[in-house]
């Protein structure tokens, strides 16, 4: 690539090149700010930044972006979780920066959704006692904290030495305080002598009566949670090198969690929390959100602050601690649970809708109807997603599990003289190969009541008590069921006056434990009191709309999803299609070869003679009987050293790295077997002559019961070998 006058040009060795032409580079400013970005071609990358400008900046050297990422912002940060490297930004001839080496850079970049859900709620005083209740229509602000090992750089010797000092303390003497009973609190705490110049940064004093983070109180609770640090860790701390305490520190930072807590003033050196999403909940006081993740088996650190509607103004109602209350290495689909307690958050009431209108929500909390796929057309992996969600990835590969309901909210319209009732019914269509297998229609039923809460005046105030109002089943004569529309207003339908109710309605709960696997139609109905199927106008029924602005609901009738059946403006019923899978993963490390002798050996050892010249194979099933889960294979060569060549993760029946995929027969089942061989040994054992390897497979389903992932449907296995001249 031939340079422009004072543009920088990053050039790779002439060996480099080709690993370099699947690479990026990035040149970001003093803030972590991305400032451009340019692709090696040839060996070279060019920036449109002069050479007299780029002072004071940092350059990086990392894969593309991938492009589910959308418009996400790019920082420093992002790029370090993206294994980016920076290497040394020194100009020569022609404002060129010759990289004296490329190290292994992962290619193509790995990455998965982590999908953040959670529950926000609030204890209550209701019938005595406390009653949790959903809080709805909150602001959650989902933030990610930055790891140690990008923020460490930034914390200055004298913090470190400081923490270090108080822990010795702590160690050869733990806090000894006064039983916290009333009276002044603790007299400001003053720093140490290190520490003395760099109190006006951090905080002169403690104030002698009250802070908004110790109290005396607060800090023997947390002495007395204070976990043991392991013995090596100790050791590191009352050692008399700042050196090894600050490794140790780096090391082990999670364990020093609690310990923090004691001394927020620490908090901006070594917590930085990054802004990731804005989130509502809904009705339920459910939240969600996907977040991309750059590296496989990345964790993040998630913290969690919210604001309410009050008075019309939006206020933080929660907003704890971070070294406390941060939720490190979150398990990607776990449940966060927030629990409010600020007085003046009251329970949830949603908005009903205007007129005659049904609007078919969701699948339990998290799963929109509209996004359950009707088509036959691929997702992912999958050939045909009809029937499926992207609940556990950003492709449609997820089918419905266990047990969930299907919320719906009646509009201000209904009852009404001619609709008063409803029902549903389902069938089967095919079977779990899409194979054809329609059944005859039956019904659904089972017991389903709406719950309120209403106001009750007692001496001491007004408090919140529940109930809830029985909806069905009501059967006729032939033992069809039905079940009653609720008004909108809860003091039409139940005798308390104060009453009112979430506008969403669990309209009929599903156990899909019941039903065999494969594709089934669901159909609803709006039914006059005796029970007869009405037919209304088209337009009744509306769904979520696709669109990332405008209004948050659509009209069924003409989508191509055929919702609806229009004669004559009219329709009688709302049909969709899910596929049910209850199956659950398998997950077996077999034997591995060596120089084609295998390992199950009383000992567990594979031989070679020629270390140079010899080869391994690796093997294992992974799959799910219908295709519904994604594997993960890894190799370690003894502590923690990954064997990147024995390594492969994608969803299954994908091969990856090498791995080929064929059908087997175990016990009768047709199952997926991986392998791979001519791994050349003098790769896997390196410098090594003789070496021991862990293999841990993981393959993980895609089912959700619509607000979380079916873990329980998750398989695994674990083995090891041993190799050896």
């Amino acid at each position: 690539m031939a340079e422009k006058k004072n543009l920088v040009t990053i050039r790779a060795r002439k060996e480099d090149i080709k690993n370099a032409d699947a690479l990026v580079a990035y040149l970001v400013n003093g803030e972590g700010e991305l400032i451009e970005s340019a692709p090696f071609k040839g060996g070279d990358a060019q920036f449109k930044a002069e050479a007299k400008s780029i002072q004071g900046t940092k350059i990086f050297i990392a894969p593309a972006v991938p492009a589910e990422a959308g418009k996400r912002k790019i920082t420093e940060k992002t790029l370090l979780k993206m294994g980016a490297w920076q290497p040394s930004a020194r100009l020569g001839l022609n404002n060129a920066i010759n990289l004296p080496l490329l190290p292994p850079i992962i290619h193509p970049l790995p990455f998965k959704w982590c999908h953040v859900t959670g529950t926000l709620t609030k204890s209550f005083t209701i019938d005595g006692i406390n009653k949790v209740l959903p809080v709805c229509n909150a602001r959650v602000h989902i933030c990610e904290v930055d790891p140690i090992k990008i923020i460490w750089p930034q914390i200055p010797d004298k913090v470190i030495t400081d923490l270090w000092w108080r822990l010795k303390e702590i160690i050869r003497k733990p806090i000894s305080l006064p039983d916290p009973v009333p009276g002044p609190i603790r007299g400001p705490i003053r720093f140490p002598k290190p520490l003395r110049d760099l109190t006006p940064l951090i905080n002169t004093r403690i104030d002698a009566k009250l802070t908004d983070f110790v109290k005396r109180s607060e800090i023997i609770n947390q002495q007395a949670k204070l976990p043991v640090f392991p013995l090596q860790v100790q050791n590191a701390i009352l050692s008399d090198s700042i050196s090894v305490f600050s490794d140790s520190l780096r090391n082990n930072f999670t364990l020093f969690h609690p310990y923090l807590c004691l001394w927020p003033w620490y908090w901006p050196w070594f917590y930085k929390t990054d802004p990731i999403a804005t989130v509502t909940t809904d009705c339920n006081g459910q939240f969600d959100y996907k977040m991309l993740l750059y590296l496989l088996g990345d964790h993040p650190d998630i913290y969690i602050w919210v604001e309410t509607l009050i008075d019309g103004q939006w206020v933080t109602v929660y907003r704890p601690r971070i070294a406390c209350n941060t939720f490190w290495n979150y398990s990607c689909g776990s449940n966060i649970n927030i629990r409010i307690t600020d007085p003046r958050v009251t329970p949830c009431v949603c908005d009903p809708l205007p007129g005659a209108i049904v609007w078919m929500k969701r699948v339990n909390s998290g799963v929109s109807i509209r996004n359950i796929q009707q088509n036959e057309n691929a997702s992912g992996h999958l050939a045909n997603a009809v029937g499926l969600t992207n609940f556990a990835s950003s492709n449609k590969t997820s089918p419905f599990g266990s047990s969930f309901p299907f919320v719906v909210q009646f509009g201000s319209g209904f009852p009404n003289a001619s609709v008063t009732h409803y029902r549903w019914k389902f069938r089967k269509l095919k079977d779990g190969y899409l194979q054809n297998d329609i059944s005859s229609i039956k019904m659904l039923e089972g017991e389903v009541a709406k719950p309120y809460t209403y106001e009750v005046e007692t001496p001491d105030g007004t408090v919140f008590a529940s109930d809830s109002f029985r909806l069905g089943p009501i059967y006729d004569a032939a033992g069809i069921p039905r079940y009653k529309i609720p008004h909108v207003e809860a003091s039409d339908d139940v005798p308390q006056p104060t009453a009112e109710w979430n506008q969403d309605t669990a309209s009929i709960n599903i156990n899909s434990l019941n039903l065999s696997d494969g594709l089934y139609e669901f159909i609803f109905e709006l039914l006059d009191n005796a029970g007869n199927v009405v037919s209304v106008p088209a337009n009744t029924f509306v769904v979520d709309t696709k669109l990332s602005t405008g209004p948050s609901t659509v009209i069924a009738d003409g989508l191509p999803e055929n919702y609806v059946v229009n004669v004559a403006g009219k329709t009688s019923r709302f049909t969709f299609k899910m596929r049910i899978d209850n199956t659950k993963c398998y997950a077996d490390v077999l034997d591995a070869l060596v120089d084609g002798n295998t390992t199950d050996t009383e000992c567990g050892f594979g031989h070679y003679n020629n270390k140079a010249g010899d080869f391994a194979a690796l093997r294992f099933l992974a799959g799910q009987e219908h295709d519904f889960a994604s594997y993960s294979f890894a190799v370690t060569k003894g502590n923690s050293n990954p064997v990147g060549i024995a390594n492969a993760a994608d969803s299954v029946t994908v091969p990856n790295n090498g791995y080929s995929i064929s059908p087997v027969i175990v016990g009768g089942v047709i199952k997926d077997k991986y392998e791979k061989n001519n791994i050349p040994l003098a790769t896997m054992l390196g410098t090594c002559t003789l070496a021991a390897f862990a293999e841990v497979l993981h393959v993980s389903a895609t089912h959700t019961d619509g607000s979380r992932i079916l873990r329980e449907y998750d398989a695994g296995d674990t083995a090891a070998i041993a190799i050896a001249p």
